[in-house]
């Protein structure tokens, strides 16, 4: 009744609440049949001193009532209002009743910006909603009411597709749930699990779905932990081996996506909502905002305009004065922030790899910063760094990244500004870093591509926009600068400028090194240019800083070797094979080292000699090169065949230092010039022809035949063919002598060779044509209809 929008009515119903309060706080604690139980319960203190049931259901209804459209503003400040004065003016009852007219006010704001923003598209600000509301009934302690908004959540993140923030929001029900088979209460059951009776039985099969949701949002590091704890319930307690099975399985595939996938790396991005105009849960605040999947700042600007159409987008980085925070207008501050990442104890002084670093750069993160550079004097023209002021802000969330939303509310904000020295160490910092990295991801994986280390070396040595170091030199290395900042503060970052620099130059010439050895034939002009700049910037740095050597974890990089490949042509290529002396090979050099003076041509390229007991035997083929490679204590050599293709093919792995690594940089080709079509058509042989018994293996394994005679078995050519008709007008003796002719040029080679061709001479020749050059009359074709009307006999 109160609910009705009548003023006078309201004012004459609501203070029934108040009674409704009284007497259950005086109702007594305890009943006894046959006695005055409230003089009783009055003389002995024993009253109920409590409204929980009238606030338990008060609360029950308002939900219920105000989303189904009851209730409005000025309802809830009647309320508040009446409310008030009578618990104010009870003394017994006065910190119980402000603390629950408190309560319902806040219920009653969260209730009514719930229902105006529930029928709204955005979906973003009925998230919003919901997460004050179930944050509220988490507060107040009602379980029931705070399932109830986590499934809604739930269902709204899978609506846009957050399988991410839906598994968080499933995983805050599992924290209510314990790992027992205590029957579930009321309060706690889920209704999309509606056959879960137990505890356990609910938090297994919210744990399934969590770990589900998290591998399609691809938060595989979030899902570790769920799969441990059920192989640890399976493993020790319920015995399950099957599904024990099933997650040892998944578990696995959760660790090689880990390895194996490419994930986008999220955007993060700052959001002042200024203005009165917003709605209130976002009036006045400032946001930090999880970017969606490769959405970048333009994209998100224009994202969030058309959620607020009608806010105006302000272009600088200032904070606004009281004039935008007071109007009645929207305002909208946008800009990109870079998350701090907050590293592992675990992985402190230990080599971790990329892949699982990439991870926690950008997840797992509550401290976010941006920079707005200034001067403080005119800027001075031929350096502009000595005057390059940074106004450096960290914000610190509500809670970090990802959660049950996309974004948090920042709760703290730092702002301080760097000197122009300051941040010229830390950009040499940031450098060097990234350098580091690149080289250690690279010594991890010699298989990672080298376009982004190749622009960052170039960024370094060959800055021709920023100007390089040759700029810090000029602002903070003259005598000018010295006597000017003369504190032990700014003299221990000049010198630790000094050292960054110096530092820098064995961080080049790994990653140098590197792309010198992965780099494409193409980019060798461009690794040319590389070279060329880092020896004049290693020879500068090195006279006036000093000589530094790189770290441990840096300088070990694994061989790499490239090997190309013949391209994919005929087996018979029209180039010439270069000098093998030129790559330390001899040309009829056998693979322990000694010459094979009967070979006349080399069958494979070794990479590594292979040992002198070697048993298998080296397939030859004339459209691939074989590599071998193989231990000094191994007693076979594996072998391996590359593709015809042009690629270049990456070895890694620490090379033998005993034997030399021999570097491949000149195209394999044929020194026979190529044959003809026809020559190579008449030079096959007939079938069962040149076949012979399989004759004897080398020590090595080849066959002697194969390896010394290729060029000897060559056969000579079959003479023209005639014409048929020339062949059959000639004469016996002329047909004679060219049927022998052509039995002489068979080649002779085994005695299963004789035997083939006396099989050819002992074969009759067909019969010759008579001599009047006049053929056979063709018979008649009998006539059908005449053989068909014939009677027969």
């Amino acid at each position: 009744m109160t609910l009705i929008p009548e003023r006078d009515l309201r004012r004459a119903t609501i203070p029934i609440f108040f009674d409704m309060m009284q007497c259950e706080f005086y109702s007594p604690k305890y009943y006894i049949p046959g006695y005055d139980n409230h003089r009783t319960n009055t003389v002995y203190g024993s009253i109920r001193g409590n409204f929980n049931e009238f606030e338990h259901e008060m609360i029950t209804q308002l939900d219920a009532l105000i989303e189904g459209g009851r209730g409005d503003e000025e309802y809830k400040n009647l309320f508040y209002e009446i409310m008030s004065q009578h618990c104010e003016s009870h003394a017994t009852m006065k910190e119980q009743g402000m603390r629950f007219v408190t309560v319902v006010t806040h219920l009653m704001e969260y209730l009514l910006e719930y229902r105006s923003i529930v029928q709204e598209e955005n979906k973003e600000n009925r998230m919003s909603c919901t997460v004050n509301l179930l944050e509220f009934y988490n507060e107040i302690n009602r379980k029931e009411m705070y399932i109830r908004y986590l499934n809604k959540l739930c269902d709204l993140h899978l609506e846009c597709q957050n399988y991410t923030e839906a598994a968080f929001a499933l995983q805050l029900h599992t924290k209510l749930l314990k790992w027992s088979n205590d029957p579930l209460p009321q309060l706690l059951r889920n209704e999309k699990y509606p056959k879960c009776e137990t505890h356990r039985s609910l938090k297994v099969q919210l744990y399934d779905d969590i770990i589900n949701y998290f591998d399609k949002g691809k938060m595989w590091e979030a899902s570790l932990s769920l799969c441990k704890e059920l192989i640890h319930l399976h493993d020790s307690e319920t015995y399950d081996y099957n599904a024990l099975a099933e997650l040892l399985q998944k578990q696995a595939n959760v660790y090689d996506n880990i390895m194996k996938q490419m994930r986008p790396e999220p955007e993060y991005f700052r959001v002042g909502f200024y203005g009165k105009g917003f709605p209130a849960f976002v009036q006045n605040k400032v946001f930090v905002y999880r970017g969606k999947e490769y959405e970048r700042l333009d994209e998100f600007s224009g994202r969030m305009q058309n959620v607020f159409p009608k806010a105006q987008l302000m272009t600088k980085l200032t904070p606004p004065g009281d004039e935008i925070m007071k109007s009645t207008n929207q305002y909208l501050q946008i800009n990109k922030v870079d998350p701090l990442m907050e590293l592992k104890p675990e992985f402190a002084n230990r080599t971790i790899h990329h892949q699982i670093l990439k991870y926690y750069k950008v997840n797992e993160v509550q401290r976010f910063s941006f920079s707005r550079p200034f001067r403080k004097k005119e800027s001075d023209s031929e350096n502009e760094f000595a005057n390059l002021w940074v106004e450096r802000t960290v914000l610190t969330t509500h809670q970090p990244f990802p959660g049950i939303l996309r974004w948090f509310p920042v709760k703290l904000s730092d702002t301080f500004e760097i000197t122009p020295l300051e941040n010229a160490v830390e950009t040499m910092e940031l450098t060097n870093a990234k350098l580091k990295e690149a080289n250690v991801a690279h010594k991890m994986d010699a298989h990672l591509s080298v376009n982004h280390l190749g622009m960052l070396l170039n960024g370094v040595v060959d800055a021709a926009v920023m100007g390089g170091i040759a700029n810090y030199e000029k602002a903070f290395f003259s005598e000018d600068f010295a006597a000017a900042n003369t504190s032990e503060k700014d003299q221990a970052n000049l010198q630790k400028l000094k050292n960054l620099i110096a530092e820098q130059i064995p961080l080049l010439e790994v990653g140098i090194r590197i792309h010198k050895l992965k780099v494409h034939e193409t980019l060798k002009p461009f690794h040319d240019r590389l070279e060329e700049c880092f020896s004049r910037m290693k020879s500068a740095v090195e006279t006036k800083y000093g000589i530094k050597s790189p770290e441990p974890e840096v300088i070990s990089i694994p061989s790499v070797r490239r090997i190309q490949t013949l391209p994919a042509e005929s087996s018979h290529s029209t180039k010439s094979l270069p000098d093998l002396k030129n790559v330390g090979i001899e040309p009829n050099a056998t693979p322990n080292g000694t010459k094979n003076s009967t070979a006349n041509r080399v069958q494979s390229v070794f990479v590594k000699p292979l040992a002198a007991n070697a048993s298998k035997t080296l397939k030859k083929s004339r459209e691939t090169l074989t590599l071998r490679r193989t231990s000094t204590s191994s007693t076979t050599a594996s072998q391996e065949s590359v593709a015809t293709t042009h690629q270049t093919v990456w070895y890694d792995g620490k090379p033998d230092p005993g034997q030399p690594i021999i570097e491949l940089k000149e195209q394999l080709i044929s020194q026979r010039p190529r044959r003809s079509e026809c020559e190579k058509r008449l030079s096959r042989p007939m079938s069962g022809v040149f076949r012979s018994s399989t004759p004897p293996t080398t020590p090595g394994g080849a066959s002697s035949q194969s390896l010394n005679s290729l060029d000897e078995d060559i056969p000579p050519p079959l003479p023209q063919k005639q014409n048929v008709v020339e062949a059959s007008n000639s004469s016996p003796e002329i047909a004679a002598a060219a049927s022998a002719a052509v039995i002489s040029t068979l080649p002779r080679r085994t005695s299963s060779n004789t035997n083939a061709l006396t099989r050819a001479k002992s074969k009759p020749l067909p019969p010759l044509p008579v001599k009047d050059k006049t053929p056979p009359a063709v018979p008649k074709k009998p006539n059908r209809l005449q053989s068909d009307n014939k009677p027969a006999n």
